[in-house]
């Protein structure tokens, strides 16, 4: 082992251990405009949560700010990751409470100045007095009697003494936190902030201004993304919510403003578009009356408020609080003319209406026959309604016409069985029938079946569009028990996927084929698709032999002295399809039912590469010279010149 090796290890560990227990505080919430500095304390309605599911370190949900002297306080409450005691008082050993795993306990907390906010956990924690799930409790800190106090509901649940009495050039943050945690990927269903408040100068003031803040804690690692997210709710402002799934939104994204829309609409007095400052009241009003013609007038109803904070009512004067934009409509009482038509029959109702008046409608019929086969059926009222009489309230003018569906008879008949999807069809709609007949057997090689409809359609089951009256019956044919099955031209049989006779498939030798002239198509063997196009008279129970042109095809791999030599052989077939196949020591590589005997490909042996190809045959020969062929020739040189110079010596010393 390298003396490095143990060094090298023990690095790699300490590296992973610290890896293991990183500590990261994820943050995500909102921060005050910069004129809330210098304040007294802050407060928040935080929605309490019991369906979260916290696996590593614990969810907290707080309002908290930075004091000027640097030091921390924060009240909310939190949900840990198991169930235990916990401390709750700064250097008191026997300070502990028991929580239960995922069930939320308040809190507050505060870090002093020369603190290390990681140490210790200074403050309390509590088990009761959260509302229920769902529910909203208002969670403040405030300095008050010269101390900071911490209130749930308005109850007093701690205090401290820290040394200063305002937040300097710090702002409130309303925060979620997944803190303690070595992972991102916790899911926290998200939680609902509202009604976020400053209290400065002796009161408390709701928060002009919110913008966005995705973070860490102090002290927190932050290599890893923090994925909680954040979302304003229903363009309310003051009204947003944290957790996983929510938009990744940059850092200071305003999430509302000072100033919002209010909008009036009226048909028949006072309009309006004006901008107000958040939560100002605003009065809105309108006309008792207001004339439209010396035979008509609009009488005011009510308003029909969208937007938190609008009106909806009778009241023609009243007012609004701007939370967010607001969108107030003027409903009026007018009178309207309902004129109701048909193209068949007699209708009733037409006349004058006063807005909210009930208004009944009707026809005298329900159908109207053309023909025995064709017909228009009532289908409903032009406003959605679909009874023949109708009572309706006004509240417009309306023109209202009976709708009239055309429809046409699909009928048939069968000498067996029966069929079912016949009867009346919407113009344009699909129509579905189908036979339901199992075949009738004269004996185990004849029966009665079906053939077709009168439409020529051979399923049993047809899909087709109706625009027209239409009649189908059912054919069928005295059919017999033959065997079909297939050779290739060396007489091998093969046994093919599908075959189609008549246009049918069938995936069986033994197929009941209809008395008559059949036609055999296409055949699905091996891959392949092969046209057959031949023509049977079917007349008893039979066999079929049917032709396939395909070829046993054997490829020999020789020496030039006609020797078997084992090649490794690629095969292309005409389907596209390759094979790599070896030729064997006898040097014979059989390929059987070849489409029309076609195949090329190649073969090697050593260093020698052969190309071949091959059509309607069976046999392909690839010669090699042999390995050592170089050898071969040099001894049939040395050979010949042996015997050359044995010769001339014979022959110069018989002179």
């Amino acid at each position: 082992m390298s003396r490095y090796s143990i060094l090298i290890a023990l690095v790699i560990f300490f590296m992973a251990m610290h890896i293991g227990y990183s500590q990261y505080w994820f943050q995500s919430g909102v921060t005050a405009q910069q004129n809330t500095s210098y304040n007294q304390g802050t407060s928040a309605e935080i929605q309490v949560n019991y369906n979260q599911n916290v696996s590593v370190g614990s969810f907290g949900f707080w309002a908290g700010e930075t004091l000027s002297n640097n030091a921390f306080v924060q009240v909310g409450y939190i949900i840990e990751n198991a169930s235990g005691n916990y401390s709750y008082r700064e250097g008191c050993s026997s300070c502990v409470i028991y929580l239960e795993k995922d069930q939320p306990a308040w809190f507050w907390e505060y870090f002093r100045q020369e603190s290390n906010p990681n140490s210790t956990f200074y403050g309390g924690i509590g088990t009761s007095g959260l509302g229920e799930n769902g529910s909203f409790d208002n969670f403040s800190l405030a300095y008050m009697n010269n101390e900071w106090g911490f209130f749930l509901n308005g109850n007093q649940i701690g205090n401290v003494s820290l040394g200063t009495n305002n937040s300097g050039d710090n702002v409130p943050f309303i925060a979620a936190e997944d803190a303690g945690t070595d992972t991102n990927t916790t899911y926290m269903i998200p939680v609902r902030f509202r009604d976020v408040r400053v209290f400065k100068n002796g009161s408390w003031t709701l928060l002009q201004n919110g913008y966005s803040y995705v973070g860490y804690g102090s002290g927190s690692l932050t290599h890893l993304k923090n994925d909680y997210g954040i979302s304003e709710i229903n363009n309310i402002a003051n009204y947003f919510e944290v957790g996983s799934g929510l938009p990744d939104v940059q850092n200071g994204t305003g999430l509302w403003s000072g100033s919002y829309n209010l909008d009036i609409n009226s048909s028949y007095g006072i309009n309006g578009d004006q901008q107000y400052s958040l939560y100002s009241s605003v009065n809105i009003s309108e006309p008792y009356a207001v004339n439209i013609s010396p035979s008509s007038r609009a009488v005011f109803e009510g308003w029909i408020g969208r937007g938190y904070g609008s009106y909806t009512g009778s009241s023609n004067s009243s007012s609004v609080i701007v939370y967010g934009n607001i969108t107030e409509t003027a409903v009026w009482k007018v009178e309207y003319r309902i004129n109701v038509t048909s193209e068949f029959g007699i209708s009733y109702g037409s006349g004058w209406y006063s807005k909210g008046e009930v208004a009944k409608i009707s026809l005298n019929k329900s159908i109207e026959y053309e023909s025995s086969t064709h017909r228009f059926v009532f289908d409903g009222w032009s406003n959605n309604n679909t009874n023949l009489t109708e009572n309706l309230v006004v509240n417009s003018p309306m023109n209202i016409s009976a709708l009239w569906s055309n429809e046409y008879l699909v009928n048939g008949s069968s000498e067996y069985g029966r069929i079912s999807g016949l009867g009346w069809y919407i113009n344009g709609s699909d129509a579905n029938i189908s036979l339901n007949f199992s075949p009738k057997y004269i004996d185990n090689d004849e029966r009665i079946q079906f053939y077709s409809w009168s439409n020529g359609d051979n399923s049993t089951s047809i899909k087709f569009l109706v625009n027209r009256s239409s009649y189908f019956s059912a054919d069928f044919n005295t059919a017999f028990l033959e065997n079909v099955s297939f050779k290739n031209i060396n007489g091998s049989y093969i046994t093919p996927t599908s075959f189609s006779v008549n246009g049918r498939n069938y995936y069986s030798n033994d197929v009941f084929l209809p008395e008559g002239r059949d036609s055999f198509g296409q055949v699905m063997v091996l891959g392949y698709v092969i046209e057959e196009n031949r023509t049977y008279n079917i007349s008893s129970p039979g066999n079929i032999v049917l032709g396939i042109p395909m070829y046993n095809v054997f490829i020999h791999t020789k020496s030039l002295f006609d020797l078997p030599v084992n090649a490794s052989v690629k095969i292309r077939f005409s389907n596209g399809s390759v094979e790599n196949r070896y030729s064997g020591n006898n040097g014979t590589l059989r390929l059987d039912n070849v489409l029309y005997g076609n195949v090329t490909g190649s073969a090697v042996f050593g260093i020698q590469v052969r190309y071949f190809s091959s059509s309607g045959k069976s046999m392909i020969y690839v010669y090699f010279a042999p390995k050592n062929y170089l050898i071969y020739l040099f001894m049939i040189i040395l050979g010949v010149i042996i015997a050359s110079y044995i010769f001339a010596r014979e022959y110069h010393s018989r002179r």
